[in-house]
């Protein structure tokens, strides 16, 4: 079963890398045949996009569907997106969350992202600040910089939870660690702020904010011209 999936995932990768989008549908419509999940998300894909077929947003939610229900945990976030954005289907926040959780429940990290927001929303699902928490923390144990982020914010504004500069810095710092440009923005501006930190330390500040107007944060540059770090 790994022997085929590797095998089917090397021939599509090979297929892109030839930018040879009609073969590579032909390809993939014969591996749908037997019923191939990741054939079908593939398909999907292509229908979505307009790449080797002519684009056809209804079929690329009918394939989507398919692989999802084949427990394709890919598939199941892209359906609950399509769900939750009405792209070839109506929009319907509940059926996104009901397959957004099938895909979470699977360890998929962005699906456990997902149910942060939509329980921190109230999207397809009652608010609930303390389940929003739990998700962005499953997330955050994935790997995933923007549930570091989320948690981070609910720590700094207090949103379902004490505000706690402290928290707030260290979830902060692990997502800026890895390169996300808000986290970096953020410790910048705790550091100018003497937020959760033991002293205002405009080098530190100077250096975060330099790290994330890098990595493409507008407003860093914003708080770097205010605050005229250039100075420090």
């Amino acid at each position: 079963m790994k022997k085929s999936i590797l095998i089917a995932l090397l021939t599509s990768i090979f297929l892109f890398a030839s930018t040879n989008y009609q073969e590579l549908f032909k390809w993939y419509i014969k591996k749908a045949q037997n019923q191939d999940p990741i054939a079908q998300y593939n398909i999907a894909k292509m229908y979505k996009e307009g790449k080797g077929v002519k684009k056809d947003l209804q079929k690329a939610f009918d394939w989507m569907f398919k692989s999802a229900q084949k427990g394709y945990s890919p598939a199941q976030v892209a359906l609950a997106k399509m769900y939750i954005l009405g792209i070839g289907i109506e929009k319907n926040y509940k059926e996104g969350y009901k397959w957004m959780k099938k895909a979470a429940m699977k360890g998929n990290k962005e699906a456990k992202l997902a149910l942060g927001w939509m329980y921190a929303f109230g999207k397809g699902v009652d608010k609930d600040l303390k389940k929003a928490l739990y998700w962005y923390k499953q997330a955050a144990k994935s790997g995933s910089s923007d549930a570091m982020y989320a948690i981070g914010m609910m720590y700094y504004n207090g949103v379902g939870v004490l505000k706690d500069y402290i928290q707030a810095y260290k979830w902060f710092l692990k997502a800026a660690k890895k390169n996300h440009a808000k986290a970096q923005r953020m410790l910048g501006v705790m550091y100018i702020y003497k937020q959760g930190v033991k002293k205002r330390d405009m080098q530190r500040a100077k250096y975060w904010l330099k790290k994330a107007f890098d990595n493409g944060d507008e407003e860093a540059k914003n708080i770097w011209n205010d605050f005229e770090m250039w100075d420090y």
